[in-house]
């Protein structure tokens, strides 16, 4: 009895789990764009560097546009289609972040979805 008790305990998180993920709807990347900030390394370096192989065209923001991780995003860029550019963007600077948000505008298309923030 206690071996099924604790046999249920360790499954029911897995087939929670599984059960949530069966109504979730996937994204699809083509026709997407993001901006990612602080790309030059840790979580916003991986992420850049996952959303573009999952082929969504991604603008990563990196505070130092020649450190060792803004340049392998750029040789990620030269191997992939166009779709990752990497700009400089320090956020607490006025003129970084207006310049980013015209270097995106100028990439998108216009559908008049676009949101301002």
């Amino acid at each position: 009895m206690w071996v099924t008790a604790l046999l249920l305990l360790l499954l029911l998180p897995l087939l929670l789990l599984l059960l949530g993920r069966r109504g979730a709807s996937r994204l699809e990347p083509a026709g997407r764009a993001v901006l990612i900030t602080g790309c030059d390394s840790g979580f916003g370096h991986l992420l850049a560097l996952r959303l573009h192989r999952l082929g969504f065209t991604v603008f990563a923001g990196c505070l130092c546009p020649g450190g060792a991780g803004a340049q392998r995003l750029q040789r990620e860029a030269a191997a992939g289609a166009g779709r990752l550019r990497v700009l400089r963007l320090d956020v607490t600077c006025g003129r970084d972040v207006q310049a980013a948000k015209e270097l995106v505008l100028s990439h998108l298309p216009d559908r008049g979805e676009r949101q301002e923030v």
